[in-house]
């Protein structure tokens, strides 16, 4: 600021200093005094000065006249001002002979000739009855002062632009006057225009909220009264109706008498400050709801000195330790960790990598039993202090069963080598046989030595085949052949299943295949299509009964849970009233109220009432708002409302049904909608669901293959032929999917 005004005032001296030197001149013309003596004079001067007549021609110029044109007298005498400076045959407006013709009086106008700023005055001469005799014409670089008034613009924008991103404004009171002074930082803090703004101290209380008005005014009298700098924060309202929060710094002016003359201070507005404040408080509370009720195992330890300062509930049920018996202390000195230089490798690699997880170590709880634990840890900063949070689960059930695992494991490749599979190795590129186990030599009849001198073609009834699928096996494309036929030592040809890989030994790629004789396996698939129809109404039973048990298990989670859980809040009231801190009774009155509304929840998904107590029709509206609502998938539902009686037992399977189609939905197809459709034609039912999803082309649909890889569709189709219906599906890619259950109406 001291800058800007040094600027201003070197702006107004040189002013001055023109103008002193355009009257020096006027009152020398009219002198008169001796001719060599004011051409001398005339020289001297700075600017360029020329002597017009009453019509504008130059009648004498001095030296800096000439220099600026680079002209001789001769071309400059006696030629218009207008034409010599401005290139013209005629006056121009702009010219300031022109303005003094018209007002009489002096004027002036600016102009940039050469790259250079020039300003052209022009003082009337007059004889002593006003009429006009001719003019001076003063023509003065101001090329410095342009660059200057351009730096003063320039810092008054790069000011007013920090004030608008650090979202501050300064201004300035005097008491005295009880005027004031605002930045355009203010203007944009309180929303207001310049031109709506008093500089009277009641326009700044009325945008103050009054709630904070006696506030300030108590808070500017205290520093007053101190002499120290003002420091206050206060609410202002806009007038667009926006509340924000302002933080307020001054400092007050006092007279040699002590008396307070005026303030000078800045305005930053803080309200983003302070919510984030309050989003870091929240954030506090919630990573505070999370360490103590979460399942996992929590710790925090500080790293400058390894002690314990906060553990959650699982932590203390997972050690044995309670919470008062730990804090303060070292695992060391707890004997926490089974291996202590483990301990030390951990958080060596915790401060290096900064983060930690799924690392398994062994612990001791308070008994001395060691546990396993899958440990993850990462780095916090606590009040300036580098700390470990550290979660852990107890897997100590899951080594035991690990190691019952591998105790198995090596009973069953026991028993598998003694009746293992043929293996047969051999070279990729000649195909020649390498090595074969003593199964194989069970299997084709040839012995290990025979085998050494044969090729794979020799084992083969079908070369050709063979050869493609090694061409496939090679490229690394397939690594199981369902069905081929060999043929044995005696010339019996059998169905095989091989099992391939490939890997490099010595720079070659060698084949290592599993032979397995299917000739059983074909003929038992024909038993297993027997049983299948008998499995498929077994499945359909599994269906009812799993159905029932949700049902069961739905009831008794509304009736005793549910009750229960109402009781405990009608309990928490009466208890509430009796005390006189309720903070704590709220907040488990709260808990219990979300428990309440969780069992509502699941009992529900568990088996909706809706679908015994109304209907299919009302249970498969609910059920698709209910699934596709959680996947953002816009859902219609459209039933004829014609009656549709189906026995309990099919309205069970097509309700399980029509769950399984619709979750298909929300995981798989990518849909942006989704319809449901009920309509009754004659004497069946057509359920149909559609997706404008990614679909897929239902006429490769292979129900034989899809047992395997879709159950979804393939449990549906059984239970809707159960009920001596048909599973309909029309699907493309890209074009969406519909599926359609038919099932046959009670008669």
């Amino acid at each position: 600021m001291n800058d800007i005004r040094r600027t201003k005032d070197q702006l107004i001296k040189e002013l001055k200093a023109l103008r002193r030197k355009a009257a020096s001149l006027e009152k020398k013309l009219k002198e008169k005094p001796g001719e060599t003596h004011w051409q001398s004079t005339f020289d001297s001067l700075n600017d360029a000065v020329c002597i017009l007549d009453q019509n504008g021609a130059i009648q004498r110029c001095n030296r800096a006249t000439k220099t600026l044109f680079k002209k001789p007298l001769s071309k400059l005498i006696g030629k218009k001002c207008w034409g010599v400076v401005y290139g013209t045959s005629k006056n121009v407006e702009e010219c300031s002979f022109a303005r003094m013709l018209q007002t009489g009086h002096r004027e002036s106008t600016e102009k940039q000739m050469k790259n250079r700023w020039f300003r052209i005055t022009t003082d009337p001469i007059k004889d002593k009855n006003g009429k006009l005799l001719g003019a001076v014409y003063v023509i003065t670089d101001i090329t410095r002062m342009k660059q200057m008034e351009l730096s003063l613009h320039e810092s008054q924008q790069l000011y007013a632009r920090a004030e608008q991103i650090g979202n501050f404004g300064h201004w300035s009171r005097d008491y005295i006057t009880d005027k004031a002074n605002w930045s355009a930082g203010m203007y944009h803090l309180f929303g207001i225009r310049p031109e709506e703004f008093r500089s009277d101290f009641d326009f700044f209380l009325d945008l103050v909220a009054p709630a904070d008005i006696e506030h300030l005014r108590k808070s500017i009298e205290a520093a007053m009264s101190a002499h120290t700098p003002l420091d206050v924060g206060y609410r202002i309202r806009r007038p667009d109706g926006k509340e924000r929060l302002i933080h307020s710094t001054a400092e007050i002016l006092f007279d040699e008498g002590n008396q307070a003359v005026g303030l000078f201070g800045i305005c930053q507005d803080i309200t983003e400050q302070r919510r984030a404040e309050e989003t870091l408080r929240e954030s506090e509370k919630r990573f505070s709801t999370i360490f103590h009720f979460s399942p996992v195992s929590i710790a925090i330890t500080r790293l400058r000195d390894n002690q314990l300062i906060d553990v959650n509930e699982a932590w203390q049920e997972i050690t044995g330790f309670t919470r008062e018996e730990v804090i303060g202390h070292t695992p060391i000195a707890l004997n926490l960790w089974a291996d202590q230089e483990e301990r030390s490798r951990f958080v060596t690699t915790l401060l290096d990598q900064g983060l930690i997880r799924g690392i398994e170590v062994l612990m001791r709880q308070k008994s001395g039993k060691k546990i396993h634990l899958l440990f993850s840890a990462g780095l916090i900063t606590i009040e300036g202090e580098q700390c470990m949070l550290s979660m852990a689960l107890d897997i100590t059930g899951r080594k035991q069963l690990e190691e019952a695992l591998r105790e198995r494991e090596e009973k069953y490749r026991l028993l598998f080598n003694a009746e293992s599979d043929a293996v047969i190795v051999f070279d990729g590129k000649s195909r020649k046989l390498i090595d074969v186990n003593n199964a194989a030599v069970q299997l084709y009849g040839y012995g290990r030595e025979e085998f050494l001198d044969m090729f794979l073609k020799d084992i083969s009834a079908e070369p050709d085949k063979s050869e493609n699928s090694l061409q496939q096996i090679l490229a690394g494309e397939i690594m199981k052949i369902p069905l081929r036929y060999h043929r044995k030592k005696d010339g019996t040809v059998f169905p095989v299943e091989v099992s391939a890989g490939l890997f490099i030994m010595n720079e070659r790629k060698i084949v290592i295949g599993a032979v397995r004789d299917v000739s059983e396996r074909l003929q038992a698939e024909e038993k297993i299509n027997r049983y299948h129809q008998r499995l498929s109404e077994l499945a359909s039973k599994i269906a009812l009964i799993a159905e029932d048990e949700r049902r069961r298990f739905a009831d008794e989670l509304h009736d005793l849970t549910g009750q229960n859980l109402a009781l405990a809040k009608i309990k928490l009231s009466e208890l509430r009233d009796s005390l006189p801190d309720k903070k704590i009774l709220d907040e488990v009155y709260q808990l219990i109220e979300e428990a309440a509304a969780s069992t509502r929840a699941l009992t529900f998904e568990l088996s909706p009432p809706i679908l015994y107590e109304i209907g299919l029709e009302a249970a498969a509206e609910w059920l698709g708002e209910q699934i596709l609502r959680k996947y953002n998938i816009a859902f219609h539902f459209d039933d004829d409302t014609r009656p549709k009686p189906l026995p309990d037992e099919a309205k069970v399977l097509v309700f399980v049904s029509l769950r399984e189609l619709i979750v298909n939905i929300a995981k798989h197809s990518k849909a942006l909608n989704a319809t449901l459709t009920l309509r009754r034609e004659g004497n069946m039912l057509y359920v149909s669901v559609s997706d404008d999803g990614i679909g897929f082309d239902a006429s490769s649909l292979d129900f034989q293959i899809m047992k395997a890889t879709s159950f979804g569709l393939f449990s549906t189709r059984e239970r809707v032929e159960r009920l001596g219906g048909r599973l309909e599906i029309v699907s493309q890619p890209e074009k969406g999917t519909t599926v359609t259950m038919v099932v046959p109406l009670k008669e």
